[in-house]
């Protein structure tokens, strides 16, 4: 039975948290003592951080900061998926992330021009934005976070009524909200849309076709997008981070994909096991291990073998 004929499970995780837990990784990319040690990294920075920004905002470098704290969550949130973590060990991660944005937008009202906020809000003219917000966005639908924490949410995505997907999405939980009459990003993210509107028995195809080429399609969504972006960005900040020296890499997840299977109420099971779906969201009792056969041929050749985790 898919997500378009039933209703999400009601039990969240039963099994208790272990050490071990992430013996099976769900990613292919890295082993496990990796993930290890960069997740130690990486909680380190973000404690420092937390600490030193523990008085409050006082400098415009304080915008950055809180913004990277943020960051940092969500890139531990994705760590731990990654590393095989339960999904119950995740939620503190979101609910540190979402308060860290919080913090750093009420820092930047104080600190910043209103141009330079728009550059940094915008879903149009900043990818980025657009894919964290989609990211928040399908993490809260998984999680089905409280309805405070969600109103605190939709006023930081804002962009009501700018993307024909992410509206929709969003309008699952907030059924007044404007929904856009065009896309952002039509490539990729139209094909998702259209998988969406398709009738129900074949959503299912369409959607695992969409997650098939996220990876790749991602690559030259900039250069189709509705708006000139603001940023120097010309593809998502985030790819190809699994090539040494670009960045900390934390993974490819398509969250978005498991925003429309939620949202939309999509039959995601024909995307269970892609390398790149993280169908364990809603799913938290379980730890997939990827299907390497799915893999995209770009990324193929950097496989860690199953031996090495």
């Amino acid at each position: 039975m898919g997500l378009d004929d039933r209703q999400l499970p009601d039990e969240r995780d039963t099994l208790p948290a272990s050490p071990h837990a992430h013996i099976r990784t769900r990613d292919a990319l890295r082993p496990a003592a990796w993930w290890d040690e960069q997740i130690l990294r990486t909680q380190a920075e973000a404690d420092l951080l937390d600490r030193a920004l523990a008085a409050g905002p006082q400098t415009e470098d304080d915008v950055h900061h809180l913004a990277r704290l943020s960051s940092l969550h969500m890139d531990l949130l994705r760590m731990k998926y990654s590393r095989g973590d339960l999904v119950s060990q995740l939620r503190g991660d979101f609910d540190q992330a979402l308060d860290g944005w919080e913090r750093a937008e009420a820092a930047r009202d104080l600190a910043w021009s209103p141009q330079a906020c728009m550059t940094v809000r915008s879903w149009a003219v900043n990818i980025d934005h657009y894919i964290d917000s989609f990211w928040f966005v399908g993490l809260a639908l998984a999680f089905r976070i409280d309805e405070a924490s969600w109103a605190r949410l939709v006023r930081l995505v804002g962009n009501e009524g700018e993307d024909g997907l992410l509206d929709a999405v969003i309008a699952s939980r907030q059924p007044r909200r404007a929904i856009g009459r065009s896309f952002c990003y039509p490539q990729p993210y139209g094909r998702l849309w259209e998988a969406s509107q398709m009738p129900r028995g074949f959503r299912a195809p369409q959607l695992a076709r969409f997650l098939a080429d996220w990876y790749n399609a991602l690559a030259t969504a900039v250069s189709c997008a509705r708006q000139a972006q603001e940023t120097f960005l010309r593809k998502p900040s985030w790819m190809g981070r699994h090539a040494p020296g670009i960045g900390v890499y934390c993974g490819y997840w398509s969250i978005e994909a498991v925003a429309a299977a939620v949202g939309l109420r999509m039959d995601d099971r024909s995307c269970l096991g892609h390398p790149h779906y993280p169908g364990d969201l809603i799913r938290p009792v379980l730890v997939t291990e990827p299907d390497l056969s799915r893999m995209p041929f770009v990324l193929a050749g950097h496989i860690v073998p199953r031996n090495r985790r």
